[in-house]
């Protein structure tokens, strides 16, 4: 390893201790406070009670029940991709048994692909299944941790919170917001974000060349900022 190497690592560890403490106690300030209005003004829309605490088994339960719903829903937007809008390429739906090993492969943050990319999904496919389903697994896997934590450092009681309070809470204070700006970024660098499907450069020896582009810069933002990307 050159000198070159070894500073960028040491910088990235120097940034990590350094924002470390600032993270940690800002994620716990968003677990342990209130709601706010907007959370709560969305609990009542969907119909939540993100004030009543939930046993282990419950919470568990909820978790479980609500990833199927998610993981049913990235399905069929992929497996119906071929009838879906904006997908101005016409490109076929997945089959069924890659549609399947796709919504599970991104519903447990495991991100496993069966497919190429842009090259086979829309960008209906790429915002509302990929995108979406990388929101969830993140959100739920943080979600998971701070029930475990509870679990263990709570006495006297059964209950170890509530599981949409912890989904929505992080999602809205934290994820969604970074998200975002990182994507700003991305789109600022040069990363794509357009509902276009292709451009069209020219290459250094003259000749054209197609280049498929899509929504890229609000998926790499989820994708390295909440997974395993």
């Amino acid at each position: 390893m050159i000198a070159n190497d070894w500073i960028q690592i040491l910088v990235s560890l120097g940034l990590i201790v350094l924002i470390a403490p600032l993270v940690g106690r800002y994620l716990a300030w968003i677990y342990q406070s209130s709601h706010l209005g907007v959370e709560r003004k969305l609990y009542r829309l969907l119909g939540l009670d993100a004030d009543r605490e939930m046993g282990w088994k419950e919470y568990a339960t909820t978790l479980v029940v609500s990833n199927g719903f998610f993981f049913v829903a990235g399905y069929l937007v992929l497996w119906a991709q071929g009838s879906l809008p904006l997908n101005p390429r016409h490109l076929p739906s997945l089959s069924p048994e890659v549609a399947f090993n796709t919504a599970a492969s991104f519903v447990t943050n495991t991100n496993w692909q069966a497919y190429a990319g842009e090259a086979q999904l829309s960008n209906l496919s790429q915002m509302l299944a990929i995108t979406f389903l990388m929101f969830v697994g993140a959100n739920t896997g943080l979600a998971s941790l701070v029930a475990i934590i509870r679990g263990f450092i709570r006495e006297g009681t059964q209950t170890i919170g509530n599981f949409w309070a912890d989904f929505f809470r992080f999602f809205i204070r934290a994820f969604l917001p970074l998200c975002f700006v990182m994507a700003l970024v991305h789109a600022e660098q040069g990363t794509p974000q357009t509902l276009k499907t292709t451009v069209t450069a020219r290459t250094l020896e003259g000749a054209q060349q197609t280049l498929v582009v899509g929504p890229v810069a609000s998926l790499e933002s989820v994708k390295n900022l909440g997974t395993n990307g």
